[in-house]
């Protein structure tokens, strides 16, 4: 992939690799081009975005898509409709897995207050080891939550009329991504139960394919 029209947009939800697709695309584009990482997780972030969008229109934007109810409807127009903006839908195959993803961060993180929360492993920091040792907690009511919002979420991108210049699957790309600083999320010793439970939860759901 090369990319030589800017500002770049992807859009995804939650759990598909947007941020290793994402410093893949980056390492694929001019030196030191900006990066904004979902911005609008905390108010100073989306606020600095803000403010270098302003005079700014050079950049990498990831976002999820159900978040741009956050940004201002300047920036919403501009990155949705712009005929300058490189826009790139991520998505992924695998439900399944996704869900099973999104469950295992989310319960990792319950502790943890907004601002620490860890949602991805980085290379040469966290340790593989003391993660897939570890047993999660596995709850029925968590495992249905996440399917109705996964499921929402994703219909949304995927009946998005916005015109994307790129349609990517996760899994279509995941062997080629290269040159990031993260790495899979090590899964749990009771991955095999939490999978079995998922599917047995599919079942109660009217998901769109």
């Amino acid at each position: 992939m090369i990319f030589n029209r800017y500002p770049i947009i992807v859009f995804s939800t939650p759990r598909v690799g947007s941020t290793a697709v994402s410093q893949y695309i980056r390492s694929k584009c001019q030196p030191n081009l900006p990066y904004f990482f979902e911005p609008d997780y905390l108010d100073k972030t989306l606020l600095e975005f803000q403010e270098y969008f302003t005079n700014h229109k050079t950049f990498i934007l990831k976002l999820h898509y159900y978040a741009l109810q956050k940004y201002p409807k300047d920036i919403v127009e501009y990155i949705c409709t712009s005929p300058d903006a490189f826009r790139i839908r991520l998505r992924r195959r695998n439900f399944v897995n996704q869900i099973a993803s999104l469950y295992t961060a989310h319960t990792r993180n319950l502790p943890l207050p907004r601002e620490n929360k860890k949602w991805h492993f980085v290379k040469g920091i966290d340790n593989v080891e003391t993660t897939t040792n570890e047993t999660i907690e596995i709850k029925d009511q968590r495992i249905k939550d996440i399917i109705s919002f996964l499921n929402k979420v994703n219909s949304e991108i995927n009946d998005s009329q916005i015109n994307f210049d790129l349609d990517l699957y996760y899994e279509d790309i995941c062997n080629e991504i290269t040159n990031t600083t993260v790495f899979v999320a090590p899964k749990p010793k009771n991955y095999a139960e939490l999978i079995e439970t998922i599917n047995h939860h599919l079942n109660s759901f009217d998901i769109q394919s």
